[in-house]
């Protein structure tokens, strides 16, 4: 065969060519049917209705596929609402441990100057018992 002729269809296929590969019979996949197709003899009534049928799944499964973009796109703005949320949750427990650590430390400041107090008023009463005793031995009573 002349390679500067146009080739056609007609022309002869070499063996193992991509062409012979692609026979049915051959484990090839060029034009095959479809186990669930409908035969051929269906009547021109049967076609268009069958037409009709997948003309409304195809609508069917647009309005799913609508249906699940906006549920996604809904539960993304759920996620980031409730991220939002968790973080002001986060500074908010944040303030909360300052606040208690604060607290904590005022209330440690507190009970060592109630037992730094409490020590005082010991000494004090110590004293003034001696105090009072040192006076009765000076004057006795009457």
């Amino acid at each position: 065969m002349n390679s500067a002729a146009p080739h056609t269809p007609d022309d002869e296929v070499e063996t193992g060519s991509r062409r012979d590969r692609a026979r049915p019979e051959e484990g090839g996949r060029r034009w095959r049917r479809r186990p669930d197709q409908v035969p051929s003899n269906e009547t021109p009534e049967q076609a268009v209705r069958r037409a009709a049928e997948q003309t409304a799944a195809a609508e069917r499964a647009a309005t799913l596929r609508h249906k699940a973009e906006l549920a996604a796109a809904e539960q993304a703005a759920e996620r980031l609402v409730a991220e939002e949320a968790a973080r002001e949750a986060a500074a908010a427990r944040e303030e909360a441990d300052r606040k208690t650590a604060e607290h904590a430390a005022a209330a440690a400041d507190a009970i060592a100057a109630r037992e730094k107090a409490e020590a005082a008023l010991a000494v004090h009463v110590n004293e003034r018992a001696s105090a009072e005793q040192a006076a009765r031995r000076r004057h006795p009573g009457p």
